[in-house]
């Protein structure tokens, strides 16, 4: 008499293939993740920036970035505090301030970020009045 289903040696080299192949595919699913995060949160802080050189047009003040425990930035005016970015996956690479003029141009065209796997990217600051900025 003959039982239907699988036996367990069978089962055992299906579940050892399955776990092979998902060892080999889970470390790029890995990177992908992280990748699309870092750049996620990247065009959020040159939107961010964008905002603040608006700030500083549309109040005719220069706005102050200032970077305090590589992972938060604030925005100044007038010595008050017009806004907060934290970072969450980015890590500022060798930068304390700059600022934003009162017609919204800021004092630097690009900024280098470090991402959680030690990849460097960089962000080009727009200003209020570029096409970019989307203002």
């Amino acid at each position: 008499m003959k039982d239907k289903g699988f036996s367990l040696v069978e089962l055992l080299v299906v579940i050892a293939i399955a776990s092979t192949l998902l060892s080999l595919v889970a470390p790029l699913g890995l990177q992908t993740v992280e990748r699309v995060r870092s750049q996620t949160e990247l065009v959020g802080v040159q939107r961010w920036l964008n905002r603040q050189g608006y700030n500083a047009f549309i109040r005719d003040e220069t706005v102050i970035i200032e970077v305090e425990d590589d992972a938060r930035m604030i925005a100044r005016a007038n010595g008050e505090v017009v806004s907060v970015k934290q970072l969450e996956s980015l890590t500022l690479a060798g930068f304390d301030a700059f600022f934003f003029s009162s017609a919204g141009v800021p004092s630097r065209q690009k900024l280098s970020f470090i991402t959680d796997s030690g990849r460097e990217v960089d962000t080009v600051i727009a200003g209020a009045l570029s096409p970019r900025s989307g203002y």
